[in-house]
């Protein structure tokens, strides 16, 4: 219905409507950046909360080793605690720490685009009120070849949207295989 896609351009998005298309007002464009990374930063938070709920799920679990990257099966300790990780200074952010008989840190980045090595050695830098035994980064958009790399040299288990979509799938299966 031309009538009804022509309110939604204008009172929704706040386009005008021409004969060849919808029109950005002037303004628009930035506004709709701005909502978009209004929403994409809500979507990054949903998902590090998620997360964190299902790091909690996971200890006891033998987690087949390509959902992480890694070569083997990895057995999950248990944690005594899993939350957000800020420092007394303000300065280290991390998204999940798992504390307990080992910490494990996880880094969520929900972006698009491939992470980077300077991502990954970013992660890998932070450093806790505790030692980190464990590191884990999940990326949406995957890793670039060289972040893959960095990862594998320093131990850090890697997660792509595909991994970890497969990964929720297997731990929502009854006998967490």
């Amino acid at each position: 219905d031309p009538v009804l896609a022509r309110w939604i351009n204008i009172q929704h998005l706040g386009l005008a409507s021409s004969e060849s298309g919808a029109v950005a007002g002037p303004g628009t464009v930035a506004q709709l950046r701005e909502r978009l990374a209004r929403v994409s930063a809500e979507l990054a938070a949903a998902k590090v909360a998620e997360v964190r709920e299902m790091l909690r799920r996971l200890p006891g679990r033998r987690v087949p080793g390509e959902l992480l990257g890694a070569p083997d099966e990895v057995s999950v300790p248990s944690f005594d605690e899993v939350e957000a990780y800020l420092s007394p200074d303000g300065q280290v952010q991390i998204d999940a720490l798992g504390l307990g008989r080992e910490a494990w840190a996880v880094e969520v980045r929900w972006q698009l685009g491939a992470a980077s090595q300077a991502d990954v050695a970013t992660f890998a830098g932070k450093v806790a009120h505790v030692p980190i035994v464990r590191r884990w980064f999940i990326s949406r958009g995957g890793f670039r070849p060289q972040a893959v790399e960095f990862a594998r040299a320093h131990g850090i288990f890697l997660s792509d949207l595909q991994a970890y979509s497969r990964l929720r799938h297997w731990l929502e299966m009854p006998t967490g295989r």
